[in-house]
């Protein structure tokens, strides 16, 4: 994570990265699989507008972007359906309903059959309050237009397949004014496109950002 930041900053942007809840530094929390998270980076971009700088001399920023990974991606488009202040979104390696995900990564990743998916939605609700099957971003990413959404994905994902791209791309394009962009990277499992594509990453994020804000300069708020 902390290279992605560095190629940003070394493009010029200013960066805010933060731990979701239960991660990192943040208090022990459920994981919500980005149904609460989702808060967070409605959090982050209400500190963006009104928070106290950390490097006072950059002023707050003239605009806001996010970028987000796996469950990160997951829940910033969920956050940006709601927050029309993120102005351009790239999601890698998000999925478009958690449901289908867990039935389809729980055999390969535990062995535990699939049959069993509906108790482990049901434990987590009635432990934790937490109904999986509303983490549903395909139906919320057409909300994104006009703003523009950039699509990540690596073709050998076995955590997230790639059909997962494919479903929430068309799910966007459905509203009038979508902007939307997708890169299937060949190679890499689930979350390794940077790790495959270097700088390329870098500088296709930057050239999307870029694109989307014309000549403003913005802040990338990262999420987990």
């Amino acid at each position: 994570m902390l290279a992605i930041a560095r190629g940003f900053v070394h493009h010029g942007f200013a960066v805010l990265t933060f731990d979701l809840r239960a991660a990192g530094k943040s208090a022990p929390a459920p994981e919500s699989m980005g149904l609460f998270e989702q808060c967070d980076v409605l959090g982050a971009v209400d500190f963006l507008q009104s928070g106290s700088p950390p490097y006072p001399e950059l002023g707050l920023p003239q605009a806001i972007v996010g970028w987000g990974v796996s469950m990160g991606a997951t829940t910033l488009l969920l956050a940006a359906a709601r927050e029309p202040a993120i102005q351009a979104v790239v999601s890698d390696s998000a999925y478009g309903d958690v449901v289908s995900i867990v039935r389809a990564s729980l055999p390969y990743h535990s062995g535990v059959p699939s049959l069993f998916v509906l108790g482990v939605f049901q434990t987590s609700q009635a432990i934790y309050g937490v109904d999986l099957s509303q983490v549903r971003p395909v139906d919320v990413v057409n909300k994104l237009a006009p703003r523009p959404v950039f699509f990540i994905h690596c073709d050998s994902d076995h955590t997230v397949p790639s059909a997962q791209m494919e479903r929430l791309a068309q799910a966007a394009r459905t509203a009038p004014g979508a902007h939307v962009q997708t890169w299937l990277i060949t190679g890499g499992d689930h979350a390794q496109a940077f790790l495959k594509t270097g700088d390329v990453y870098i500088n296709r994020i930057v050239d999307f950002y870029t694109a989307a804000l014309g000549a403003k300069s913005a802040t990338a708020s990262s999420g987990l």
